[in-house]
């Protein structure tokens, strides 16, 4: 066996090995807790995009009150944008 032929062999049994713990790592996602572990990290994403959400709002709210408001009474978190009603004031 020459020098390339021993290097093709380390190759391919690395790439085995590689591909026997990415298997394992499927595998272990399908065990038992998993759903649990799953539903949590559903969550945390969930509260970060909420939380990212009231974060756009303000800073959409203090962008439009730097650039000048109408001086009106604001009343809550939302403005009248003339809909015919006042069911958000």
């Amino acid at each position: 066996m020459d020098d390339d032929d021993e290097l093709a062999a380390a190759e391919e049994a690395r790439d085995r090995r590689r591909d026997r713990r990415t298997q394992a790592h499927g595998r272990d996602l399908m065990r038992t807790g998993s759903a649990k572990v799953f539903k949590q990290i559903l969550d945390v994403q969930e509260k970060r995009a909420r939380a990212d959400g009231e974060a756009d709002e303000q800073a959409d709210d203090e962008r439009d009150d730097a650039a000048g408001s109408d001086g009106g009474p604001r009343h809550g978190r939302h403005r009248h944008h003339g809909h015919g009603d006042d069911r958000d004031r």
